[in-house]
């Protein structure tokens, strides 16, 4: 959800997206997921799951030793989480066995993916606080209006329209004076 929120603007309601707790704990999660690396013997399981769930391509080599030390070696680059993502993504959609290459470019973009999560998880949280900040700053004017009006003073909208006024007044003389600076 978060990261189909990437490429507009929070300016409309928010009320779709995660609060600001919940923006929080995906943004440490997320930096907990992409810690570390994957440990040599989880990386060399992940590498003969797919070999196990994949066929050999037709010019495959057949030494299955190396691509699953390749393969395992791909996925020992990056942490756990991604490379078992990356490991699901690819006997979910690869018929053939991957290159080293195809798995640097699945677990790079979940790693990705997951950047943009909590990049969009901060800007939701910046949205949240503002808003609520304006709904608090709006409350406090309300309730100052109402003791303005109270003790018969002037509120602060009318306190703004009056200053307003004044500085279209000032501008006004200013434009209505003669020019002397530009004497010939």
């Amino acid at each position: 959800m978060l990261i189909a929120e990437a490429d507009r603007p929070l300016s409309g309601p928010l009320s779709h997206l995660p609060g600001i707790e919940t923006c929080r704990r995906l943004i440490e999660a997320v930096q907990d997921t992409l810690a570390g690396q994957t440990p040599w013997h989880d990386g060399a399981a992940m590498a003969t799951r797919i070999m196990a769930c994949t066929k050999a391509r037709p010019t495959e080599a057949a030494d299955t030793g190396l691509i699953v030390a390749e393969i395992a070696k791909a996925l020992c680059s990056y942490p756990p989480a991604v490379a078992s993502h990356a490991t699901e993504h690819i006997i979910a959609t690869f018929p053939f066995r991957p290159t080293p290459a195809e798995i640097h470019t699945a677990a790079k973009a979940r790693a990705q993916d997951l950047r943009i999560a909590a990049a969009v998880a901060e800007r939701v949280i910046k949205a949240r606080e503002h808003r609520s900040e304006q709904r608090r700053l709006a409350q406090a004017e309300a309730e100052e209006d109402a003791r303005a009006i109270a003790e018969g003073r002037e509120t602060a909208a009318q306190r703004r329209a009056r200053v307003a006024a004044e500085a279209r007044g000032v501008i006004d003389k200013i434009r209505a004076a003669p020019d002397n600076h530009h004497q010939a």
